[in-house]
């Protein structure tokens, strides 16, 4: 299927004219598109791994800084953040009436302008909104989450590329001390207990949430199984490989 392409784009970027570009096969734009948008995806990487502003607000707002800086550096986890995540994945700003008080906790005061916030009558929101003068605060975004296990991943395979065989999945840390990822062997996994190499650990979480939930393919019996096949004892094997 054919897809826009932004041939203004691409002729500021590679310094050609747009009939120059017309000129170019299909295929040969969409390689030309997929290269500036991953040169461009670098560079921003580049600039937020240096920028010393961006790694303030990393270490402030990024809700899995502190866990995850048990086994990662300072310069890994900005690093990570920086492929994966932009200051708008992990914070927003919200407005607060000019002399009023912020009350969200590590908010940061940005700049004053003017704004429209939700208007009132009588204690009743009205559906019209008023231009007022208000005090911009950056708080952190409450769906960051959504970049979470994306940098996990990226943090863990930089590590133990080897571990990709596994197919993990990983979502939001909100919660980091219990936090979890899924290898596609079905055999979930607390992070904390992978990282330390403490097979137990897996095992009981896997067998605790098998007697809670046991339906389907974690009931008692299935997950027992799957504990105690070939491919979990390869899996083990090489978190134990990784603790040394």
């Amino acid at each position: 299927m054919l897809h826009y392409i932004d041939l203004n784009q691409m002729s500021a970027y590679y310094g050609l004219t747009v009939e120059a570009l017309k000129d170019r096969k299909y295929s040969e734009l969409e390689a030309m598109e997929r290269q500036m948008k991953k040169e461009k995806a670098e560079l921003t990487c580049k600039r937020n791994a240096e920028d010393e502003e961006y790694a303030r607000i990393v270490r402030k707002y990024f809700s899995m800084y502190d866990y995850l800086r048990t086994w990662f550096s300072d310069e890994e986890i900005i690093r990570a953040c920086s492929l994966h995540a932009s200051v708008r994945d992990l914070t927003k700003e919200v407005a607060v009436r000019k002399g009023e008080k912020c009350c969200y906790p590590d908010a940061e005061y940005v700049e004053t302008k003017q704004w429209y916030l939700p208007k009132y009558y009588r204690g009743h929101l009205l559906e019209e909104r008023e231009r007022c003068l208000c005090d911009m605060y950056r708080i952190k975004h409450q769906y960051q989450g959504n970049v979470h296990g994306k940098i996990v991943l990226e943090l863990l395979y930089t590590r133990y590329p080897e571990l990709q065989r596994f197919g993990f999945s990983a979502y939001s840390g909100e919660y980091a001390d219990t936090y979890m990822i899924y290898p596609k062997n079905n055999i979930f996994t607390p992070f904390t207990a992978l990282m330390s190499g403490d097979i137990e650990a897996i095992r009981k979480w896997n067998l605790d949430y098998s007697k809670s939930y046991n339906m389907g393919e974690f009931t008692v019996t299935v997950v027992k199984e799957r504990l105690e096949s070939d491919e979990a004892e390869r899996y083990f094997d090489m978190i134990r490989m990784l603790a040394v």
